[in-house]
């Protein structure tokens, strides 16, 4: 059976749990943030780089999540991160930085 998400869901989980997830990812982020805050400026960038990466590799040993789905989900993610960081305007001041 594959573990890819169904249609409008995420196997084995719900709305409610997902949101739950979410939300203690987010407080166990900032608690790292804030361990690691000497790390200078860049401190989140790098536990949130840590984390992905970490991720990445907890869901490859499991065995339990396909390739695939892990792929498509991670590039799902470049667009998503590319609106929330400065959205989708190619005329924003962003798109200048060199580190684009």
């Amino acid at each position: 059976m594959s573990d890819a998400p169904k249609k409008g869901g995420k196997p084995g989980a719900s709305e409610g749990q997902d949101a739950e997830l979410e939300r203690e990812a987010d407080r166990i982020i900032g608690e790292l943030s804030s361990a690691f805050a000497e790390l200078g400026d860049d401190a989140r960038w790098r536990v949130a780089r840590a984390v992905i990466h970490r991720a990445v590799h907890a869901a490859a040993r499991s065995r339990q999540v396909e390739f695939c789905v892990m792929a498509s989900y991670l590039a799902e993610m470049i667009p998503h991160a590319h609106g929330l960081m400065h959205g989708a305007d190619p005329g924003s001041p962003r798109h200048k930085e060199p580190l684009h």
